[in-house]
């Protein structure tokens, strides 16, 4: 029977002697195509899920970025708006009552019109006011440099009508009082009219000095930064700009956002020249590196 057996061998060895070692190979080809095919498919669903959210994810980066650069630029405009409307009321009215009470008192100094009170009347042109808010905070640009520099424009923004509700209580307050002193006549007419001056002179003051060499300034330069930086990020993408500006995380925020204004200086410092040679401002702007002077006393 062996001999039968070993014979029955030696003939199929013959015909193919790698027929058993075809066999053995083709069988396990088979399992593992089998387990590679199930294998993918139950990872494409997770595949397609994971390729569909990212790109979905940068689909709504770039929405975003559009939309805060939109809103940006409204805010530059309406600034130079309020910029315009002030500087104007500062350099008309408020210059031509600071300059009738000095006739007044230049005159009474002569001793004409000593009965005379500086008794004006005026008031600030109304001003609407762009509000950057929380909304803008919805979606992400995934760069720290871009979040934080919106949380501070946003905050600046949300501060500018109360900033306007301030210098109109005290323009008008300053009018107000000199009224009610002249009408009951506590002081006479040259000193009051002194004390008027005086406090018309401060207010100048204080809004040449507080909003157009600080206030407005330093917000037009932090919204130009944010602009100028969200336009690169739509140019470059996001791959392109994280690989620019890969900082270690271990450095401080504050050097890491110093870092990459100091990248956009040149172009973040031409759009605010250019700006002022197109006469958007009247306000001493202030270029990346610049300081505000010294607040006076007011």
């Amino acid at each position: 029977m062996e001999d039968i057996l070993l014979n029955i061998a030696l003939e199929i060895t013959a015909v193919n002697p790698y027929k058993w070692l075809l066999k053995y190979l083709y069988d396990w080809q088979a399992l593992i195509a089998a387990l590679i095919g199930a294998g993918i498919g139950a990872t494409t669903p997770v595949l397609v899920f994971y390729i569909k959210e990212r790109t979905d994810k940068n689909k709504r980066r770039k929405e975003h970025l559009l939309f805060l650069e939109k809103n940006i630029v409204s805010a530059i405009n309406n600034l130079s708006d309020i910029d315009n409307t002030l500087y104007s009321f500062v350099n008309s009215k408020l210059k031509f009552l600071i300059q009738d009470v000095e006739k007044i008192i230049s005159e009474q100094k002569e001793g004409r019109s000593l009965n005379q009170y500086a008794a004006h009347q005026a008031f600030i042109p109304f001003s609407s006011i762009f509000l950057l808010d929380n909304s803008l905070l919805k979606e992400t640009s995934d760069s720290a440099y871009i979040e934080n520099l919106t949380l501070t424009v946003i905050r600046i923004s949300m501060d500018m009508p109360e900033i306007m509700r301030d210098i109109h209580r005290q323009f008008d307050r300053t009018l107000s009082f000199n009224q009610e002193i002249s009408i009951l006549k506590l002081n006479s007419p040259i000193e009051q009219n002194k004390i008027f001056l005086d406090n018309l002179k401060r207010f100048e003051l204080f809004i040449n000095s507080e909003i157009f060499q600080h206030n407005i300034p330093l917000f037009l330069r932090r919204l130009v930064s944010l602009r100028i930086a969200l336009a690169a990020m739509n140019e470059w993408g996001f791959k392109k700009w994280r690989k620019i500006f890969n900082y270690p995380l271990t450095e401080p925020v504050d050097t890491r956002m110093q870092k990459v204004e100091d990248f956009f200086k040149d172009d973040i410092n031409s759009m605010i020249k250019g700006m002022l040679e197109d006469k958007m401002f009247n306000s001493r702007l202030l270029l990346i590196g610049e300081e505000p002077p010294e607040r006076p006393t007011y």
